[in-house]
């Protein structure tokens, strides 16, 4: 029997079918390009849109079924948005990736895509300073650790909207096969809104230290959900680092009774962004 006529043959002429099928789709999605930037253009839209991104994913991950494995899945999409976003305006990534630390650069890849220009820098200074002057779009950096001896979120204590901001907590699913075991966070300047998101970076201001128990129960007590990260304390001022469940605005009513419950004034409140929640699908895949 001619192999044209098999099954595997006939099996395999329909996934040519679905494939040419899948890429006119992708050119069709692409094709709407222009008419997404000039839309952008006339309302001031920033073109990296995370929150819009994240619904995507977790649209996709609530249909998910069958074998293939949904990080993949993942992977395929955050490649055809990344192009896209390129499209509509070119972007460069600066990563701090040190010698002997490629995880960050992995974790970067995967999230902002393969044809993105991404480069490589050996301090967190150098990420902050490439994507305040510019020659990068976006800056991926640690996320921040309890006593860490110079704490970088510190560059983000500003009120000027021209201070980059967190937008993205790294890897959005499950982490594949990207080296290291940490997580890193995306800061990026005009990086749209933070109205929706799952989680907000958030730093107090008071005039002295306080314990760690101290503050835990008094986020409680206030109404505050979410976790202390840092506690930096310099030059007789305490900066307090906390990662706040939802959306939280500078200000929220609670940061009033969370005065009340530490038993001293706030000085500020500064926002440095926030993130949506890692991206799974709603059930283990099924075979088909």
């Amino acid at each position: 029997m001619p192999e044209t006529d098999t099954p595997l043959a006939d099996l395999r002429l329909r996934i040519d079918r679905i494939d040419e099928q899948i890429h006119d789709l992708v050119i069709a999605r692409a094709a709407l390009v222009d008419e997404i930037r000039r839309n952008k253009d006339r309302s001031g839209t920033s073109v990296i849109q995370p929150q819009r991104e994240s619904a995507v994913l977790r649209r996709l991950a609530a249909r998910h079924r069958g074998g293939f494995p949904f990080p993949a899945l993942t992977r395929i999409w955050r490649e055809m948005i990344a192009a896209i976003t390129q499209m509509q305006q070119p972007m460069a990534v600066a990563v701090f990736a040190p010698e002997g630390l490629p995880g960050a650069w992995d974790l970067a890849r995967d999230h902002f895509g393969s044809v993105v220009p991404m480069s490589a820098y050996q301090t967190i200074g150098q990420v902050f300073r490439a994507v305040t002057d510019r020659p990068a779009t976006i800056g991926v950096v640690p996320m921040p650790q309890e006593h860490d001896q110079d704490p970088w979120w510190r560059q983000l204590l500003s009120v000027d909207s021209a201070v980059p901001r967190v937008f993205a907590r790294l890897p959005v699913t499950e982490r594949g096969n990207a080296r290291g075991t940490g997580e890193v966070l995306a800061i990026g300047c005009h990086v749209g809104d933070f109205s929706g998101v799952d989680h907000s970076l958030m730093v107090v201001e008071i005039a002295s230290p306080i314990s760690r128990m101290k503050l835990i129960s008094s986020l409680g007590a206030a109404g505050f959900g979410g976790a202390l990260i840092d506690v930096s304390s310099h030059d007789g001022v305490c900066l307090i680092l906390l990662d706040l469940d939802g959306a939280v605005a500078q200000d929220d009513e609670r940061f009033a009774e969370l005065a009340t419950q530490l038993g001293t004034p706030i000085e500020r409140v500064y926002h440095l962004g926030g993130y949506d929640t890692a991206v799974l699908p709603s059930s283990p895949p099924q075979t088909a």
